[in-house]
């Protein structure tokens, strides 16, 4: 009786020793159907992680809180030729795989979450013998593109399909398998990594206007276009014409005087400057209002002869006499008996042409005495 409770007491603590024990899942399959080995299928609950104690009850999931995390809700659907595809909640394109037995989910470790617009871009990778995936990429701008193990999809179509659409595809994915790769080599233009493929959008070449490549960011988007866009011997800063294409035809010469104004309308500006061709004239006169009513004796001012320098330019070709360019020089004459001043014509009417005698009624009547 003695012996017997004993062997009870012996089996009760093994027994107790291996419920305490961690069961530790390292890389696990499920028997399906008694004679393929196929990984589980998680359909809801916590997330799943890879290594790592669980509690369990019988007949239930497994629950596993700690270790590495995989994916929380996914499907897994095997295709022929070993390429699993793992639709799940997260999309990864470039990173590493760690080895894994055959048949057993493989560990992302490192990698972008990619999204495009429609279907999610679907990474699948190629299982070798020994139960290895290939998940780095090569350059395809060198014009070879190595097999990377991938088989990329852009919006639910293949690499090639999408690119013939959408050459700009190539920026992004060019690297990712061998035939995004090889359909980019009949696209690639250029060796400069910043426009080697050409436009990065098809509006570039519908419907964008030369002044928008002055903006640093539709110059990169539309590197191919936008150098076509160019003027021909343009002065720097105004290789696409004036940044104000609305405004610009409309403002008048004297505008740009300011220099803000002549950097905006940089092309317009430019044409008024070949149209007048004159050295300190070069936009005709700043005031083009008050100018053209003023008396060509006012052009003896500096100030004015500044101003309305068109207009005392067209004033001096008229006179056409040295040291009197302008005519007779503002001048006002106060006589004896006469109400109001006179100017030189009046004034050498009233007292005769001797007065031209005086070298100060000579100097400033000098158009007037000109003629005497």
């Amino acid at each position: 009786m003695l012996l017997l409770t004993i062997l009870l007491l012996f089996v009760h603590l093994v027994l107790s020793m291996e419920q305490s024990r961690p069961i530790v899942y390292e890389r696990r399959t499920v028997s399906s159907g008694g004679t393929d080995s196929w990984e589980p299928v998680y359909t809801g609950g916590e997330r799943v992680y890879t290594s790592r104690t669980s509690s369990s009850t019988s007949g239930a999931q497994p629950v596993y809180r700690g270790g590495d995390q995989v994916y929380t809700r996914r499907t897994v659907q095997t295709i022929p030729g070993s390429v699993r595809v793992y639709p799940g909640e997260r999309v990864y394109t470039r990173r590493t795989v760690q080895t894994v037995p055959v048949g057993s989910q493989p560990v992302y470790t490192a990698g972008e979450r990619v999204y495009t617009d429609g279907t999610r871009t679907v990474y699948q990778p190629y299982y070798t013998a020994s139960g290895t995936s290939s998940g780095s990429s090569s350059s395809g701008s060198s014009g070879v593109c190595p097999d990377t193990g991938v088989r990329q999809y852009i919006n639910g179509l293949s690499c090639r399909e999408a690119i013939s659409r959408d050459k700009w595809l190539c920026y992004d994915y060019a690297t990712r398998s061998k035939e995004c790769c090889e359909a980019c080599l009949s696209y690639k233009i250029s060796d400069d990594p910043s426009c080697m493929y050409g436009d990065r959008s098809g509006d570039c070449v519908r419907s964008l206007r030369p002044s928008q490549c002055y903006d640093p960011f539709n110059s990169k988007l539309c590197c191919q276009t936008c150098p076509q866009l160019k003027y021909r011997n343009a002065e720097p800063g105004c290789e696409y014409g004036d940044k104000d294409p609305a405004r610009c035809p409309v403002i008048q010469a004297s505008s740009c005087y300011s220099p803000n104004t002549a950097s905006i309308c940089c092309n317009t500006c430019a044409r008024f400057k070949q149209q007048y061709n004159q050295p300190g004239c070069e936009y005709g006169d700043k005031d083009p209002v008050q100018c053209p009513i003023i008396q060509a004796s006012n052009c003896y001012s500096p100030n004015t002869a500044n101003i309305c320098c068109k207009t005392c330019a067209r004033l001096k070709q008229q006179y056409n006499q040295p040291g009197c360019e302008y005519g007779d020089k503002p001048a006002q004459f106060y006589a004896p008996g006469y109400g109001y001043p006179l100017d030189c014509r009046g004034y050498i009417s009233v007292f005769g042409v001797d007065r031209c005698k005086e070298n100060r009624t000579r100097n400033v009547c000098c158009f007037t005495c000109a003629g005497h």
